[in-house]
């Protein structure tokens, strides 16, 4: 049974393990290009909170897709990217108040786009490499923590 100890900072379930997962994800990651429906924003954050959590928020969507097309018929099915984190994240929150491992929802030039919280600041999947976002660009953020259906 996975042993899910920490709940006292972010009020969810977390693995006893998160930060040592969600780090090693983040060194692995560090330089990964951005492919669609295997390091895309999507996929990105659904890893950090499998890493954090446990569980994989991306389950029913993982592998469904593998073109910019197909992922966005995706998402608009899902009523668009927002409401398809809410569904699949914790319970949101400020993005001020994010702590490692949250996910948090970001405006870009080609559209909404999911990043993850670092600590101090957010990383999300860049063409070439993970990229740094500022707090301030954060315009909604989700708790990681495991959803009990």
């Amino acid at each position: 049974m996975t042993d899910h100890t920490d709940t006292t900072a972010t009020g969810g379930q977390r693995l006893h393990d998160w930060m040592l997962r969600m780090q090693s994800l983040v060194e692995s990651r560090l330089h990964a290009r951005f492919v669609i429906g295997q390091h895309d924003c999507c996929l990105w954050a659904c890893d950090v909170v499998q890493a954090v959590c446990g569980y994989d928020a991306a389950h029913g969507i993982r592998g469904t897709y593998n073109t910019e097309e197909q992922a966005q018929a995706l998402i608009d099915d899902h009523g668009g990217l927002h409401v398809l984190a809410a569904d699949r994240f914790g319970v949101q929150i400020e993005p001020s108040q994010a702590t490692a491992g949250d996910v948090g929802l970001i405006d870009t030039e080609r559209g909404p786009a999911l990043v993850a919280c670092a600590g101090g600041h957010w990383l999300g999947a860049g063409p070439f490499c993970l990229v740094t976002v500022p707090t301030d660009e954060v315009v909604v953020a989700w708790r990681a923590e495991r959803l009990v259906d």
